[in-house]
């Protein structure tokens, strides 16, 4: 009778071991995902900084007369207030985007540590 018992006791405790490592690696993938998601976001903030600038030099390699032709409207200035203006606003998307990726980042590498130990105590 005990050794049975002790015997039911042992399948139940490597039971919720089984349970809480399934866990683990369920929450290390989400972690994961996560991160890999803001990744993706701070790539296309990233390529909308570049894309902007690109714009930007375009506008700036006009030939004079059209240049010119925009000064005498002020279309020239509405521009440069409209690109410092998207610039600043992409700046602090990406800025935000960083903020979230580090916090994902140390989310992933707890997660990452304890599923660690917990196949090093599976072990």
């Amino acid at each position: 009778r005990d050794h049975a018992a002790a015997r039911a006791g042992l399948f139940m405790k490597l039971s919720a071991f089984e349970d809480l490592a399934q866990l683990s690696r369920a929450r290390q993938d989400a972690d994961a995902a996560k991160l890999q998601t803001i990744r993706a976001e701070e790539a296309k903030i990233r390529a909308q900084l570049v894309a902007l600038a690109a714009h930007h030099r375009a506008g700036m390699a006009l030939p004079v007369d059209e240049k010119l032709s925009q000064q005498r409207l002020g279309a020239d200035m509405l521009w440069q207030v409209w690109v410092g203006r998207r610039r600043r606003e992409l700046q602090i998307q990406l800025a935000r985007c960083l903020a979230q990726k580090g916090a994902a980042r140390r989310a992933l590498q707890k997660s990452f540590g304890k599923r660690s130990a917990l196949q090093t105590a599976q072990v």
